[in-house]
């Protein structure tokens, strides 16, 4: 008997029984070369400026840029530039293994409840531009309340979709899962961490407020019990790693 598998089968296979961040790896190693220059290449011009790496090498750092944690106002106020949204796994490959571990490496982090909270606001309002909207309008568009959209829309798929719902621990975990950065900064904190941050790169800069999403209420009244469990089950790594709870 033989069994005749199309391009759609393998690849629905493929999505179902390998998990997602040995598929994230799996992809960075296929495109390795195009990784490594985006040391080198200024990318993605935009009306807050380009994306680059190049103050990493000047600064000896690397900032692991997490979505929705206030990511856009670090870059633009340490670097002048944009850093893009890379794991640590991918920053080995575009710095090499000997600068990654040499160079100083830091994050910062967002109450998983809030930066979910600001991630759906912010791509429903259009995200960075019309085809990040586009992909959140035929994803989940049809749930204009937020709860709805974490109890029908939100699971373990569905949060890799988009790298605005990947777990933060993601970001910043080695291969085993174990956290590889230097320091854990908090976007909670962002103030008085962003200064203790410049006094360790030896530079003086004042923290820039850009891309700020507009949510207009309080995340933590907008959550429904059965939202605040759910996300605590599909980010669980997160508020271990990070010692959040929904309150703080």
């Amino acid at each position: 008997m033989s069994i005749n598998l199309n391009s759609c089968d393998i690849g629905s296979l493929y999505r179902k029984y390998v998990p997602f961040d040995v598929r994230h790896r799996l992809y960075v190693l296929r495109h390795i070369e195009q990784f490594k220059q985006l040391r080198y290449k200024d990318m993605y011009p935009s009306n807050l400026g380009k994306h680059s790496l190049r103050r990493s090498d000047s600064l000896k750092c690397i900032f692991i840029h997490i979505p929705k944690a206030a990511g856009t106002s670090i870059s633009k106020s340490l670097f002048k530039d944009l850093t893009d949204h890379h794991t640590a796994f991918a920053y080995q490959i575009i710095f090499g293994k000997r600068d990654f571990n040499s160079y100083y490496k830091f994050a910062f982090v967002r109450n998983p409840w809030a930066r979910l909270f600001s991630a759906f606001h912010y791509l429903k309002s259009g995200g960075w531009g019309w085809y990040e909207k586009q992909r959140a309008q035929d994803a989940f568009g049809r749930y204009d309340a937020f709860n709805d959209f974490v109890i029908s829309w939100l699971n373990r798929e569905t949060l890799n979709t988009f790298v605005h719902f990947w777990p933060q621990s993601r970001f910043v975990s080695d291969v085993r899962g174990r956290l590889c950065v230097n320091e854990i900064f908090y976007f909670e904190n962002i103030e008085e961490d962003f200064a203790k941050l410049c006094n360790k790169l030896k530079i003086k800069s004042t923290l820039q407020r850009v891309n700020v999403t507009n949510a207009k209420h309080d995340y933590r009244a907008n959550y429904t019990p059965d939202a605040i469990k759910k996300v605590a089950e599909l980010y669980r790594k997160d508020v271990e790693m990070f010692k959040y709870n929904f309150e703080t």
